[in-house]
This record gives C-alpha cells, sequence and structure tokens, in this order.
C-alpha cells in the first residue's frame, strides 16, 4: 500500500488466497493497494490497477445514558474513539429499533436529550468521525439504556 508504487510498502507475504484484509492501517486514512504475484520462477510487476480503501475508525466505548437522574434531559457519556474529532448521539425506542440522529456533530464526549418524552426509556448509541461533516464514521457502538 502506498500514495503510488513507488512509495508502496509490502504490508501481506505468501498469501495464498485472492482477497486481503489490512487490519494494520490509520483509522480513517485512505490507502491505495497493488498486488504482486510470485512463484518459483519469480515476482511479478506491480498490478496494473488498484484499488483504494480506508479502514473505518472504531465506535465509541463506555456509553452511559443517565437512568432518571434529572427530569428534564437524559445526558449520555462515552469514551472517545482513537482518531475520532467528533462525535454524534442516536436514540432508540428499543436496543433493536430504529436509530434517529440527535444534533449534528460534536467535539465533546456529552450530550443532553431534553426532546424525549418524559418518563419513557431510550436506548442511546453514538458513532465517531474525523470531521464535523462526519468524515469516515464509525458504526454505532454498544448503546445504553436511559
Amino acid at each position: 500500500r502506498g500514495t503510488s508504487t513507488a512509495n508502496a510498502k509490502k504490508i501481506a507475504d505468501a498469501l495464498t488466497g485472492t482477497e486481503y484484509t489490512d487490519v494494520s492501517g490509520e483509522p480513517g486514512m485512505a490507502y491505495t493497494y497493488w498486488v504482486k504475484a510470485s512463484n518459483a520462477a519469480g515476482e511479478s510487476a506491480f498490478s496494473t490497477g488498484s484499488v483504494t480503501g480506508t479502514r473505518l475508525l472504531s465506535a465509541p466505548t463506555g456509553v452511559v445514558a443517565s437512568d432518571g437522574t434529572f427530569t428534564d434531559k437524559t445526558t449520555v457519556t462515552w469514551k472517545g474513539a482513537p482518531g475520532a474529532t467528533h462525535y454524534r448521539v442516536a436514540r432508540a425506542e428499543s436496543q433493536t429499533g430504529t436509530k434517529t440522529e440527535l444534533g449534528s456533530w460534536q467535539t465533546v464526549v456529552s450530550y443532553s436529550d431534553a426532546n424525549g418524552t418524559a418518563g419513557k426509556r431510550y436506548w442511546y448509541f453514538v458513532k465517531a468521525a474525523m470531521s464535523g461533516s462526519g468524515a469516515n464514521a464509525s458504526a454505532y457502538g454498544a448503546g445504553d439504556e436511559g
């Protein structure tokens, strides 16, 4: 992988299949990949085609929703994800229900939801991104009921 074949770095050796999953790349970083084939006679040139891929950010962990602590809101907190600069909170009526995104992308690791129905319990989920526009967003992590 690299930005050109001139600076490509070998990241795997002696593969026998036609697929490879790169787990060593920086989350959110776009990489270009080329392939070389080899056998007892030697090694080929780089493949003429390339593919670009990006490893997604990890989802935030440690999501905690306040459980009846406040009468006017539910506060959600979480641990930041490596490489992330922005976060977005979603709410659902059950752990597997449809998620509705709340607010916009934000840089802090807490959110106050004052728009839920009083007395109703919701599940809260958080995803991470590399910008305020949601670039390279993670999946939602494990949620918490609050």
